[in-house]
This record gives structure tokens, sequence and C-alpha cells, in this order.
């Protein structure tokens, strides 16, 4: 059935308007295993087949992407907001259909990922037979991250300053979005959502910029270290799981030696098989691996065995002058103490003033950020010194790609 003439109109718009990048938003998802698996009942199961692959593939697209049938499987059409993460998403979907008709282990044992391919030639959309999907030509609907346009949607780095090199090390990559003439980072963009698919479009978009920052600085001879935010929530849904840990595999491997992953939104109280299940799952793709944490020593005891390099916490507000008092100090210290006996270190985000970011380094804290230390910026920089003396105006601090006040080279990013 050919596609009516509305739906292959928007189609060719769609790709017009995204220029060279259109062929990165085409793929076919084929059903040729399936096809094979069912052998002599593929006549029979054919219609119930398509129709469950297709509710099966909708639900893990975008309300402003499209999903057609066409000879042999479905096209996908992404929005071109999209496109670097098109071919991970694709891949991920495939792979969890397949998955899902003929198990994973028989998958494996063909040794087969993935049943997608791109669409480069795309003149031969133009005679392609396809059918728009039952309930029109969205994927689907509902709220979600795709609603906020991409104009609202930035992403900046942070300086992190490392205490022991008194340096800037490593950078955290964040997203920003004015919304409602209120700007919000990170996951509070997303407040009120719970859609995995929604974490999973906003930490994509972070990772997707932070590479293209890396590329650059590579082309340039230089490095840096950069911390991708990733939500609980991706994590914890498997098909999100899938799709993000399918991005992470088409990172560069120099990026993934300097890149942190930096987790936040787990639920107090979540069990330690279940934080296990998802920190570790990740581990394979990066350098070091972080937890944001509300500020309470007894919550890090349920992270045991996760393999986490570093915890951090938001500075609270000081409540003493420039400073905190004793007790607040106090659970900073006991924070820090459990870090230390799960074998990892401490970071604190947001630091107020100098005198917090002094106590809080003398209770145990050794990685920092805020406007201490920079303001935020549209691309990384190389590893810089910073001395102490600079924040608190005794000496003029160094440029970004100096030699830092240990020693090491400026080409010598650490990951947190």
């Amino acid at each position: 059935m050919v596609a009516n003439a509305k739906l292959m109109e928007d189609l060719r718009r769609r790709i017009l308007q995204a220029g060279p990048a259109a062929p990165a938003l085409c793929h076919i998802i084929g059903l040729n295993l399936i096809r094979q698996g069912a052998g002599r009942s593929w006549p029979r199961l054919r219609r119930r087949v398509l129709m469950v692959s297709e509710n099966f593939i909708r639900k893990r697209l975008q309300p402003d992407d499209y999903l057609m049938r066409c000879e042999g499987g479905f096209l996908i059409v992404f929005h071109p907001r999209r496109a670097g993460m098109a071919a991970a998403r694709a891949a991920a979907i495939s792979i969890e259909l397949n998955g899902f008709y003929l198990g994973d282990e028989f998958l494996r044992s063909l040794q087969i990922r993935s049943e997608s391919r791109r669409v480069d030639d795309l003149d031969a959309l133009a005679g392609l037979t396809v059918q728009p999907p039952h309930n029109g030509h969205a994927a689907n609907d509902g709220p979600g991250f795709s609603q906020i346009t991409p104009g609202q949607i930035s992403i900046v780095y942070r300086p992190v300053w490392n205490a022991g090199r008194e340096a800037i090390g490593a950078w955290f990559c964040t997203p920003r979005a004015v919304l409602s003439g209120k700007l919000l980072y990170g996951r509070d963009i997303l407040m009120g959502h719970d859609d995995p698919e929604a974490f999973l479009e906003l930490d994509c978009a972070a990772a997707e910029a932070a590479a293209a920052a890396f590329d650059a600085l590579m082309a340039r001879g230089r490095k840096c270290a950069i911390s991708l935010p990733v939500s609980y929530e991706t994590l914890a849904a498997p098909a999100a799981r899938v799709q993000y840990l399918s991005f992470l595999r088409m990172l560069p491997e120099t990026m993934r030696r300097y890149a942190a992953l930096r987790i936040s939104g787990t639920p107090q109280g979540a069990p330690s098989s279940r934080r296990q299940e998802v920190f570790r799952c990740v581990r394979p793709y990066c350098a070091s691996l972080l937890a944001h944490t509300a500020l309470d020593a007894r919550e890090l005891e349920r992270f045991d065995g996760c393999g986490i390099d570093v915890f951090g916490f938001t500075a609270p507000k000081p409540d003493a002058g420039d400073g905190y008092s004793p007790q607040r100090l106090n659970l900073a210290r006991s924070f820090a103490a459990a870090a230390e006996s799960l074998g990892a270190q401490t970071y604190v985000s947001r630091a107020p003033t100098l005198a917090a970011l002094q106590q809080l380094h003398e209770a145990g804290a050794s990685f920092f950020s805020g406007d201490l230390f920079g303001p935020e910026a549209p691309a990384p920089a190389p590893p810089g010194g910073l001395p102490l003396a600079s924040l608190a105006g005794e000496a003029e601090p160094a440029l970004a790609g100096a030699a830092c006040n240990d020693g090491k080279a400026a080409l010598d990013p650490a990951p947190l």
C-alpha cells in the first residue's frame, strides 16, 4: 500500500530541511531473522508479527519520529534533532525486537547484534512502498522531551576544580533550558516527567554534544576530561538502557578514556541489588563513575558493590556567615568518610563561597564546581592550573592549558 500524499510530502519536507544530515535520519528495521525463525509458519504469522512489531517499535520512538511499514520491515525517519543518535537508537530497537521474538541467547549464538540499516540512497525513498502506522503518521503521543523546542535547550560546561592539583582538571557537561522564564539545569528540565524516554533523550543530547566538543579539541591536538550526565531513570528502564548503551558504544575509544559518567536521581531506599545492576552496566564505557546523591552518609551504604569512584552532593547554603556550622560540617565529614570506606572520593557541586570551599575540603571533599572557578562555558577547555591563592584574590589564575601546579603537563586530563 502506498502511503498517503500528505505523509510523503511531510517526509520530503523533513529530508529537504535536514540537508546533509538527511541520510542519518532514515533507517530500516528488517524482519528477515524473525521471518526465518518462523519458517513455514510465516504466512500465517506475518500479519500478527507486523502488528505487534509496529506497536513495539512505536513505543520506543518520540512523537515527532515517523514510522512506516515497508517491504521487509519498517522505515523510521527520525527528527533532525536526533540525527547524531539515530543509528544507535535504530540498532538498539532492532536488537530488542529480534530478542523479543527469538530470544537473546539465540541471537548471541548467531553473533548478530542488529538488523537495522541506514538508507543512504534517499532517492529510493520516493519509490519505496510504505504505509503509515495505524494511528497516523506520528510515532506516538504523549508528553516528552521532544515537546521542548531545540532553541530552548543548550549544553554548557562547568569547570571542576581538583583541590589536590589546584587545577581545573575536568568539566561537568550540563543541559540548560529556559522554561517559562526560569533557568533550569540537568534533570530539573524534566521536572514532573517520569517517562524514561524523555530522560534518555536529554542524556543522549548531552553525550552527543560532549563528543563533538571532545572531537574539536582533539583536532587541535588537545584533550580534556568531561563528565557526562545520565539519569537513573534512563538506566533503570530496560528499553532506554539498551538505547543509551548503544549510544555509548559509538563514542570514540579515546574519549571514553577521559569520560566520567555522573548518575543522578537514584531513589532513596532503592535496593543495593538494583543499584548494582544499574551502575555496573555502564562501567565498561567510562574511565570513572560518579553518583550524585543527597548529603546523607547513610544512603551511601546502599552503593556498596556498585563500583563508584566519586560520590557527590550539592553544597547547601551557608548557615554561619560565609561558611557552615559545626553540625553541617559533621554531615559533610560523615559523607566523605562513608565514601572513603567504599574506596571512593567526594565532590561538591555549586560551592557557594571560598570559606565554604575551604571547610568542605578540610572535611574530605576533593573536587568542586561552582561560580568560584569561572563561568559556565559553551565548550570545555584543556586542563589548566588554578591555585587556591588566585581564588582568594592573592594571585593571578593560570591560563587554561598552562602547566598544573603539581608539575604535570596540561595535556594530562584526569577524569575525576
